[in-house]
């Protein structure tokens, strides 16, 4: 609670979902101030901090404070759905009505409803995989309707099938008397409140380095005097495939004003590693660093 965010987001660089950790730190300073630094213990007042949704209030509260709340998490619902041949899907608002249902009935019978919820979620991540459930080691075999039906793998069934996108990013390196530019992203975002190099996502049918210096030019109102390839990375988020490649250039021109704005800043190279960063542009800039 006492940390700055940067320092939080830098703790958390490399994990992903990074509003868990914006999240996190607002929890934090919300219990510190209103709860004395201790959790509540009860799902309604859990569920009222930033982030906690009602999957972690019930896992909080039967895990921490022996309550018996449910929880429904990827893997528990890969569990109770074949453990049932749960014919409704899953992402449907039926359907998961019903495994709430379930979770809650199971949990409540329970003698220790903590160890019942980490249970049945170890069980998923271990035992009841996606493509190749290990039913000869698991406790439930026997009673499983999906195992006794031969039909593992047709649940959970859903109704959605996301087909995953691909995306073509561009980044900017821009060096200033053996500097480069980055810029401090807003805190409502994916990567809210993390430093990045300049990046666009390219415009269909458009030529890459014709884009990337026109936005340059247009968005950050500097002038390169010429880019050249630094890196090409691969990474992706939710259904999102993205191929990031970095160009870096030498600047020419600057527009008044620029120096001194809070959002983007000019950082020596031996320094971007006090700097969070998402890890895409982690990988610039240790390509950067080993040519610095």
């Amino acid at each position: 609670a006492g940390a700055s965010l940067s320092r939080v987001l830098k703790s958390w660089e490399g994990l992903g979902y990074y509003s868990r950790a914006r999240n996190l730190h607002r929890t934090a300073k919300i219990v510190v101030k209103k709860w004395r630094g201790k959790l509540p213990d009860s799902r309604d007042e859990l569920q009222k901090l930033p982030g906690v949704g009602r999957y972690t209030a019930g896992a909080i509260a039967s895990i921490a404070f022996g309550k018996p709340e449910p929880i429904l998490d990827g893997n528990v619902t890969r569990v109770l759905a074949r453990l049932f041949a749960l014919r409704g899907a899953v992402d449907m608002t039926g359907g998961r009505k019903k495994l709430w249902e379930i979770s809650k009935k199971l949990v409540g019978e329970s003698s220790d409803p903590g160890d019942f919820n980490q249970s049945l979620m170890e069980l998923g991540a271990l035992v009841c995989l996606p493509e190749e459930p290990r039913c000869f080691a698991c406790p439930l075999e026997k009673i499983c309707r999906a195992h006794r039906l031969k039909r593992e793998v047709k649940f959970p069934v859903r109704a959605r099938k996301e087909k995953t996108k691909r995306l073509k990013t561009v980044a900017a390196v821009i060096w200033k008397n053996g500097r480069v530019r980055l810029e401090r992203q807003p805190l409502r975002g994916r990567w809210g409140g993390l430093w990045l190099f300049p990046q666009w996502t390219i415009d269909h049918g458009k030529s890459e380095m014709e884009f990337l210096e026109k936005k340059v030019r247009r968005t950050l109102g500097v002038q390169v005097e010429r880019f050249r390839p630094k890196t090409e990375i691969e990474h992706g988020f939710t259904k999102y495939r993205v191929r990031l490649r970095a160009y870096e250039g030498k600047l020419a021109s600057l527009r008044r004003g620029e120096e001194t704005s809070r959002f983007q800043a000019w950082i020596q190279p031996k320094n971007l590693s006090h700097l969070p960063l998402p890890r895409p542009h982690r990988k610039i800039a240790l390509s950067i660093q080993h040519h610095a």
